[in-house]
């Protein structure tokens, strides 16, 4: 296993005894160094604003950057929390559109890119009762199922992306299948249009 999913649980420790003051100073700063370093990661995300015709692209970009440092803080975080910790973090408007999807007596595919707490939503769907099943990527040097831990503490399943078969299960046994679409991991997805453009 990997140093650095060898340290998630420790993480997770510092985080809990630390004042949320104090925490949320080292994640700001830890935000504003990793927008400066990951040129990459700010340049493609800078690229997917501008094609969505997004004003001020470069700066919502590093604020991209600085967010996930938040999100990656909360995810790590949650390993110790409980589920009344969990969901009351959450500022719930949607979730009664996916239990209007399950009444139907059918599966639901939720869909969207990596963007935002996609992690904490999932937990928190999870948490509330939902049968929630998210599709992973494997990832070596026991990154996964160290991540994976995370994900099962409040009731969530998952599927390995590979996995077809078990993810049409899922959907037919009128469940909820959490699809993050914006990444061709296999190499042989197909190109499509996404969002619109928000210029005159």
């Amino acid at each position: 296993m990997s140093l650095a999913a060898n340290l998630i649980p420790y993480l997770s420790l510092i985080q809990r005894s630390l004042p949320e003051q104090a925490r949320e100073t080292i994640e700001g700063v830890a935000g504003k160094l990793l927008a400066c370093l990951q040129t990459g990661r700010r340049g493609m995300v800078e690229y997917n604003l501008e094609r969505l015709g997004v004003d001020n692209a470069g700066e919502i970009s590093g604020r991209t950057i600085e967010n996930w440092t938040y999100c990656l803080s909360d995810q790590i975080r949650s390993l110790w929390m409980s589920g009344k910790e969990l969901t009351g973090m959450v500022e719930d408007q949607a979730s009664k559109n996916l239990a209007r999807g399950l009444n139907e007596n059918r599966g639901v595919m939720l869909i969207g890119p990596h963007l935002g707490n996609y992690e904490l939503a999932g937990s928190y769907l999870a948490a509330k009762g939902f049968p929630i099943h998210a599709v992973v990527e494997e990832i070596g040097g026991g990154h996964t199922s160290s991540v994976n831990r995370i994900r099962k503490k409040f009731g969530m399943g998952v599927v390995p992306y590979r996995d077809v078969e078990r993810m049409l299960r899922i959907l037919g046994a009128g469940k909820v299948l959490v699809l993050l679409a914006d990444r061709d991991i296999g190499g042989n997805g197909m190109e499509v249009k996404f969002g619109k453009s928000i210029r005159k």
